[in-house]
């Protein structure tokens, strides 16, 4: 019979401003006991979006962030500070370019 080998933990690959987020959102969550689709609903931001949030792979845009706050209640200055960078290609490199 094969033995298992013991499984190593992946470094994590997100920046550590989208854990913060992710974290304070979590247990905003259990302190309301909501589950991530509940919160989708209640706020109007799609599900996808929440777990999305939840699992550290993406930062919600600021409307988003308010809406959130506003379905858990919350205070919007209790949300840790984070800076929203922009995903994709920089523009600066296609400036120019032709298409």
């Amino acid at each position: 019979m094969r033995q298992r080998r013991e499984r190593q933990r992946k470094p994590p690959r997100y920046s550590s401003d989208q854990l913060i987020f992710a974290t304070w959102l979590l247990q905003q969550l259990r302190t309301c006991r909501l589950t991530g689709a509940e919160l989708g609903e209640r706020a109007d931001v799609a599900k996808a979006s929440v777990y999305f949030c939840l699992d550290g792979s993406r930062i919600p845009a600021p409307d988003a962030v308010q809406k959130i706050c506003a379905a858990l209640r919350v205070d919007p200055t209790s949300v840790p500070a984070f800076e929203r960078r922009t995903v994709g290609r920089a523009a600066h490199k296609y400036q120019g370019a032709a298409l």
